[in-house]
Protein backbone atom coordinates (compact mmCIF):
# COMPACT_ATOMS: atom_id res chain seq x y z
CA UNK A 1 0.00 0.00 0.00
CA UNK A 2 1.11 3.03 -0.89
CA UNK A 3 1.77 6.15 1.70
CA UNK A 4 0.52 9.12 0.71
CA UNK A 5 3.28 11.98 0.67
CA UNK A 6 2.59 14.62 3.29
CA UNK A 7 2.29 18.50 2.36
CA UNK A 8 5.08 20.33 1.52
CA UNK A 9 5.38 22.64 4.57
CA UNK A 10 6.46 25.79 4.28
CA UNK A 11 9.52 26.17 5.30
CA UNK A 12 10.01 23.56 3.01
CA UNK A 13 8.90 25.45 -0.02
CA UNK A 14 10.81 28.49 0.75
CA UNK A 15 14.42 26.47 1.20
CA UNK A 16 13.62 24.97 -2.06
CA UNK A 17 12.61 28.61 -3.58
CA UNK A 18 16.25 29.59 -2.02
CA UNK A 19 18.19 27.09 -3.11
CA UNK A 20 16.56 27.46 -7.00
CA UNK A 21 17.01 31.14 -6.92
CA UNK A 22 20.69 30.88 -5.48
CA UNK A 23 21.27 28.63 -8.40
CA UNK A 24 19.77 30.79 -11.07
CA UNK A 25 17.16 28.33 -11.75
CA UNK A 26 14.15 31.03 -11.90
CA UNK A 27 11.56 28.80 -13.70
CA UNK A 28 11.59 25.96 -11.00
CA UNK A 29 11.89 28.99 -7.97
CA UNK A 30 8.65 30.51 -9.37
CA UNK A 31 6.91 27.16 -9.41
CA UNK A 32 7.98 26.50 -5.82
CA UNK A 33 7.35 30.32 -4.43
CA UNK A 34 3.86 30.20 -6.45
CA UNK A 35 3.26 27.13 -4.32
CA UNK A 36 3.85 28.79 -1.00
CA UNK A 37 1.96 32.15 -2.24
CA UNK A 38 -0.73 29.56 -2.16
CA UNK A 39 -0.13 27.57 0.68
CA UNK A 40 0.17 30.76 2.57
CA UNK A 41 -0.48 34.36 1.18
CA UNK A 42 0.30 36.44 4.00
CA UNK A 43 3.90 34.58 4.05
CA UNK A 44 6.43 38.13 3.32
CA UNK A 45 8.90 35.33 2.82
CA UNK A 46 7.29 33.87 0.24
CA UNK A 47 5.97 37.04 -1.30
CA UNK A 48 9.46 38.34 -1.02
CA UNK A 49 10.72 34.85 -2.91
CA UNK A 50 8.08 35.48 -5.72
CA UNK A 51 9.15 39.12 -5.78
CA UNK A 52 12.62 38.54 -6.48
CA UNK A 53 12.40 36.17 -9.31
CA UNK A 54 9.80 38.31 -11.24
CA UNK A 55 12.06 41.12 -11.19
CA UNK A 56 15.28 38.80 -11.97
CA UNK A 57 13.29 37.64 -14.94
CA UNK A 58 12.05 41.68 -15.93
CA UNK A 59 8.64 40.80 -14.79
CA UNK A 60 8.22 44.29 -13.36
CA UNK A 61 4.23 44.62 -12.94
CA UNK A 62 4.23 41.26 -11.07
CA UNK A 63 7.45 41.91 -9.26
CA UNK A 64 6.08 45.04 -7.86
CA UNK A 65 3.01 43.52 -6.77
CA UNK A 66 4.80 40.57 -4.91
CA UNK A 67 7.05 43.31 -3.29
CA UNK A 68 4.49 45.88 -2.11
CA UNK A 69 2.46 42.47 -0.59
CA UNK A 70 5.61 41.77 1.16
CA UNK A 71 6.39 45.63 2.58
CA UNK A 72 2.89 45.30 3.33
CA UNK A 73 3.47 42.38 5.31
CA UNK A 74 6.48 43.44 7.14
CA UNK A 75 6.47 47.09 6.68
CA UNK A 76 9.82 47.29 8.89
CA UNK A 77 11.80 45.44 5.98
CA UNK A 78 14.06 46.90 3.38
CA UNK A 79 11.14 46.50 0.79
CA UNK A 80 9.00 49.11 2.34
Amino acid sequence: QLVPSAPPVLADLLAQGKEHLDANDYSAARAVFQRAVMLDPASYDAQLGFGKVELTEGNLEEAELRLRLASLLRPQSNYS
